[in-house]
């Protein structure tokens, strides 16, 4: 079986430069020392709505419903930029974390991927 890898490209290159940029600016030692002795995880962190704004949530979500429509690799790249920065939150590589009512799913989104609730 042929050895085969993820081939990383100039794209790949600046995503992870805009991702290590957002966490340098938003991720302090504060904020992740927040997260870390917070009892219970009942509030995103004060920078989500930035995080959001950027595109990093929608990532893995299809163009057609608000997302980047990135594959593996790019997906790959963000999450472990904001890993290494130990960036806090419900971030996921294959589940949008989009909350509300069950009747406000928007129209496509599998049911599988919408978190009723708050």
């Amino acid at each position: 079986m042929a050895n085969r890898c993820i081939g990383i490209t100039e794209d790949h290159l600046d995503l992870r430069e805009a991702v290590s940029a957002f966490a340098q600016r938003h991720v302090t030692e504060q904020v992740i020392r927040a997260a870390v002795d917070a009892e219970a995880e009942s509030e995103r962190p004060v920078f989500w709505g930035e995080l959001a704004a950027q595109g990093l949530l929608g990532l893995h979500l299809p163009e057609a419903h608000g997302g980047s429509g990135a594959g593996v690799a790019e997906i790959a790249v963000a999450l472990e930029e904001l890993g290494r920065t130990m960036t806090p939150g419900p971030l996921s590589a294959d589940r949008p974390r989009q909350r509300g009512p069950r009747e406000s799913r928007p129209h496509g989104i599998p049911a599988r991927l919408w978190v009723t609730g708050r």
